[in-house]
């Protein structure tokens, strides 16, 4: 099915050689790839994925239909690449491998837990449950995003067409709601389902890093990189709307965090730095841990899944012991 998809763009006919195909495919492929693994090798936990990703693509295909995604023509941010230098001549090698045939592989990629899936004998776990519960609030999460977007913009229009004063619409562009909090709610959202998705790979017993992981990986790369989505969408936000670079400096970026204030901070000294990365890398480990433990312990409740722990549980143990010493007072002086 990739392969066809791709070899659509060679077909000089409308809506075929247009970029903005991939945007069209987005939201359909990923549940369509999950449905023909569950008809493939039907069971529990694929018939879970395939329909959490029907929930999320009815409802992104949808938004996408709604905002004319599907009328034809090319997204605007396409226009705003081919003006970027030596764009012009490299336009169609362009189109050809990262828009179209990158992209068709990214999808494929992210949706691949699915595969994984169908090639398991483990009963469905407390991880899938915990998957698909955060799955179906980022998509929530997603969803009320974009219809803040929706109601703004509606009515900044509306505003502009009645000669109505503009009133809070008057900057452009929506600084409300989940948007007070990051300048991409929606893309934030969109980027951990997938990492959700990839869950379910782990919970089938493919390992806690497995063959699965490229497809979020290369996902956030292609929201966070320099010069990737976010960039594009950045560069034409504070074009059109002058109080963007305000926005910008007071919002973050994609990660959801408290705005901050209009005056510049002064930077982490060194050892404010040294404790925050202290406390980012424990908490890792010890949601890894967490994920180990459920995962290997109780055999009889999760099943043998095969799963081998990133590292051998006992030296964790050992290590947590040996903290832990830190906490313990002194045992009591013997009676007498």
């Amino acid at each position: 099915m990739c392969v066809w998809l791709y070899s659509l763009r060679t077909l000089r006919t409308r809506g075929t050689s247009d970029p903005s195909i991939v945007d069209r495919l987005w939201s359909v492929l990923p549940q369509l790839y999950a449905w023909h693994w569950y008809f493939s090798a039907p069971s529990a936990r694929l018939l879970l994925m395939a329909t959490i990703s029907s929930v999320w693509g009815i409802r992104l295909t949808l938004n996408f239909y709604m905002k004319g995604g599907f009328s034809g023509g090319e997204d605007h941010r396409w226009v705003e690449v081919r003006t970027w230098p030596g764009f012009s001549r490299g336009w169609e090698v362009f189109n050809a491998v990262f828009i179209v045939l990158y992209q068709l592989l990214l999808i494929l990629a992210f949706s691949s837990p699915a595969a994984a899936a169908a090639y398991s004998t483990a009963p469905l776990n407390a991880l899938d449950a915990t998957a698909a519960v955060l799955y179906l609030l980022l998509v929530a999460g997603e969803a009320l995003a974009d219809h803040q977007m929706f109601l703004f913009q509606r009515e900044k229009y509306r505003r502009i067409r009645v000669g109505e004063s503009a009133g809070v619409y008057a900057r452009g562009f929506i600084e409300r709601g989940l948007w007070a909090y990051s300048r991409h709610p929606n893309y934030f959202c969109e980027v951990l389902i997938w990492w959700c998705y990839y869950l379910f790979s782990i919970a089938s017993g493919e390992g806690l890093v497995n063959w699965t992981l490229v497809g979020p990986v290369f996902l956030t790369c292609l929201f966070v990189l320099p010069q990737a989505s976010l960039d594009v969408t950045e560069n034409l936000s504070s074009r059109k709307y002058p109080a963007y670079t305000d926005y910008q400096r007071t919002v973050s970026r994609f990660v959801p965090l408290p705005p901050k204030p209009d005056r510049e901070l002064p930077p982490l000294s060194l050892g404010d730095r040294a404790l925050v990365m202290w406390f980012v890398i424990g908490t890792a480990v010890t949601y890894l841990i967490d994920i180990e433990q459920v995962l290997v312990a109780d055999v009889s409740k999760y099943g043998q899944a095969g799963h081998t722990p990133v590292w051998p549980p006992a030296p964790c143990v050992h290590a947590i012991h040996w903290w832990t010493q830190w906490d313990r007072l002194p045992p009591p002086p013997p009676a007498g």
